[in-house]
Order: structure tokens, then sequence, then C-alpha cells
């Protein structure tokens, strides 16, 4: 919960992290470095029964976007280098995740994770691109 000023004085979510994923999150980092306190109540309980507009969307497509929307909050808000330790943590986690699902007739999940290992590198290369004095910080192009 948050009041309606908080929102407005931060922008609300971030529309760029379509269709879904990490808004949440880059919101509170948001209205952390605005001067907001984040509070974890443990008491509070909520029942979330949504999710039903990500059940339509394809596994391949689902796995692009949950990456994307984490490269993307990466590049807005780490420093390049650690920017560059999440892109190199998703590609090895994406390159398992492959393997793993080629002895059991996985090849298109072997495709989906060969894609997101590629447009990762693509930001991976911006991120360096950036610390030798180059290119854009920590690839937030995303």
């Amino acid at each position: 919960m948050f009041r309606r000023e908080a929102w407005l004085r931060v922008g609300g979510f971030d529309e760029n992290f379509w269709p879904v994923w990490f808004e949440d999150v880059d919101f509170c980092a948001r209205l952390k470095r605005a001067g907001y306190r984040i509070w974890y109540e443990p008491a509070a309980r909520a029942m979330h029964a949504g999710g039903h507009s990500v059940r339509e969307i394809p596994f391949s497509e689902k796995e692009k976007y949950w990456y994307g929307s984490l490269l993307r909050y990466a590049a807005k808000s780490f420093h390049p280098i650690a920017f560059a330790g999440v892109c190199s943590s998703v590609m090895v986690g994406s390159a398992a995740r492959a393997v793993r699902a080629l002895p059991r007739g996985g090849s298109s999940v072997f495709a989906v994770y060969g894609e997101v290992i590629r447009f990762t590198f693509v930001h991976l290369r911006k991120a360096g691109a950036h610390l030798r004095g180059t290119g854009r910080p920590g690839g937030r192009s995303c």
C-alpha cells in the first residue's frame, strides 16, 4: 500500500516493463530513491487471484519477457559491473536449463534458452562497451 502522492511523485509503474514482471520492484526502488521507506509487514495477508493473462502467454514468450524485464531492471538500476554479473548469471543459468531440456526431447526449450542467451549477450556487450568508454551505461536501452 502506498499513498497516491507517492505514486504520482515517482511516476507510477514504468510501462517499459511490458507485458509484466519487475515493474513493482522498479517502483519500490524509485520510491526508496525518492526518500520513501519500504516496510515489510509480516502480519499482512493478501490473496492473489490474478495471473490469468500470464497463463495465456506461451512458455517461450513468457521466458523471454521475464528475462527481458530482469535485464531491463538491472540495466536501469545497477552499476555496469553489477549488470554484467546479472547478464553472466542469466547466460549460465539459461545454458544449464537448455542442456537439461535436451535429453527429454526439449529442443524447443533449448531454442528458447538459446534466444535468452543471445539477447543477454547483446546486453552484456553493451555493458562492456560502457566500461571501455565506448557505449551507453549498462545497456540502458534494454
